[in-house]
């Protein structure tokens, strides 16, 4: 089966050899075969230096199709597996992406594309010679949490591909060191670690785009649980470095100093910070703070003021963590001075506040004094309208008297004048409803005599009626 896979592969080789150096007359240095079109490598046995990466790119009808990419690596004379993708190709039949990257041995490599769906492939060789490189410079420095340089600390160089050792060497005494590591004429990452005795070993990553010097500074923590001070606040402004220890500040205004507290290099979250500041008169006052999730912690007091005196203090700060105590490794001084800037900014401040209700009260005045004269002018209006008012009463006056004296009189008359007519109808009314009550008799009498009548004449027309019906039975 071996055998059968090499004479496949080298009848694949030799078919794309030809098909290639055919087309290639016709498309200048592009490889095609299967359908593929190949830009990348642009030509068969295409050279590429040691670290370089190899990109595929190539177009196809098959699109949105799975293929493999199959790399083998000549070991004398003869190709063996390096490496198998499996990819899709885009919508359009495309594809591009790294398939040798990184450290790979030098040599010829047979880049074999198949699409199994469509029974279609191509292959071409690239060659990766020994690197011909530059040197670039890593200056390392290796210090403590405390920014102390570490004398004799180890510092190694490692391939970030493969963690092969390129380098190392061991700090001076200003804890640094200079090593040289190859630069291949394209970017290469290199992975930097530092380790020493009594400290947790760190690394880093350095990426190196040139020949020339690349600054890695890598902070080892010691080992155990430690206390560091990380810095002196005061008024939201860091006025003191870490490991300073002599401190000024100010009386009255809050003083922060931050702590940290790591075990084995790790936030030691959890651990409980003493304070204990001791005062000129020997008096002492201790302030507690809890260290959070990154290992720090701050711890706020505030001197006193003491006008026209400088007070002395002694900062002593101490930790506790699963059993483990430790403290910080020196004594912090602080001098605290009146805060004659403060006195001042705050009658400043005072000032700034009168003036400005000096300001809201002028502005208050003249809102007023608007206030004053819109009522003015609405006084002097509602003047001129209870004088507009008055003279329409006047004239109602002289209408109301003219009534009186004339319109009154005159319809008194006319309603005697109608009181008299009324009598007069009442008195006709009363003779008409005589008449008609005469009438009305006289109605009632005719109408007896007309009833008798009308009974007569039916009693006569019965009788002759029966005086007919006896004569005709008598002719009968």
């Amino acid at each position: 089966m071996k055998v059968n896979r090499i004479g496949i592969i080298m009848a694949l080789v030799a078919m794309s050899f030809i098909f290639t150096s055919f087309t290639g007359l016709l498309a200048g240095a592009t490889i095609t075969g299967g359908g593929f079109t190949i830009y990348s490598p642009s030509q068969n046995n295409q050279v590429y230096q040691y670290g370089q990466t190899v990109t595929l790119t190539f177009t196809s009808p098959y699109k949105n199709s799975e293929f493999t990419i199959t790399i083998d690596h000549y070991e004398n004379g003869i190709p063996k597996l390096y490496n198998s993708i499996g990819a899709i190709t885009n919508s359009t039949g495309g594809f591009s992406g790294a398939i040798l990257s990184g450290d790979n041995p030098t040599g010829t490599y047979l880049i074999i594309v198949n699409d199994a769906q469509y029974s279609a492939s191509v292959a071409f060789n690239v060659t990766i010679v020994p690197p011909h490189y530059e040197q670039a410079t890593l200056q390392v420095t290796v210090e403590n949490e405390t920014n102390e340089p570490i004398i004799g600390a180890t510092v190694e160089v490692l391939n970030s591909t493969t963690n092969a050792l390129v380098t190392s060497g061991t700090t001076t005494s200003s804890g640094t060191v200079s090593l040289t590591v190859p630069y291949f004429g394209v970017p290469v990452t290199y992975i930097v670690k530092a380790s020493a005795s009594g400290y947790v070993t760190e690394n880093t990553t350095v990426n190196v785009t040139s020949n020339g010097t690349f600054p890695v500074t890598l902070i080892l923590p010691k080992t155990g649980f430690i206390l560091v001070e990380e810095g002196v606040f005061q008024n939201g402004q860091s006025i003191a470095p870490p490991t300073d220890n002599f401190v000024n500040v100010y009386q009255g205004i809050p003083l922060t100093i931050e702590y940290k507290a790591v075990n084995d290099g790790m936030p030691a979250k959890g651990a409980e910070i003493t304070e204990m500041v001791t005062f000129p008169n020997g008096s002492t006052v201790d302030y507690t703070g809890t260290v959070g999730s990154t290992g720090l912690v701050n711890i706020t007091f505030t001197p006193t003021i003491s006008p026209n005196t400088t007070l002395n203090m002694i900062i002593k700060a101490s930790a506790t963590y699963n059993s483990m105590n430790t403290s910080l490794p020196y004594s912090i001084y602080v001098t605290a001075t009146f805060n004659y800037y403060k006195t001042i900014s705050e009658i400043e401040s005072e000032i700034s506040s009168l003036e400005s209700t000096t300001s809201y009260l002028n502005k208050s005045i003249m809102s007023l004094n608007s206030t004053v004269s819109s009522l003015e002018s609405k006084i002097t209006s509602l003047s001129n309208e209870l004088s507009s008012l008055n003279k329409t009463l006047i004239s109602l006056n002289n209408t109301v008297t003219n009534i009186n004296s004339t319109t009154v009189p005159n319809l008194e008359a006319k309603i005697s004048s109608l009181s008299s007519q009324i009598s007069s109808l009442k008195s006709e009314l009363s003779s008409v409803n005589s008449t008609v009550s005469s009438l009305k008799s006289s109605v009632s009498s005719a109408t007896t005599l007309i009833y008798a009548a009308l009974i007569a004449g039916i009693i006569g027309l019965i009788i002759a009626i029966v005086a007919i019906v006896l004569v005709l039975r008598k002719i009968k």
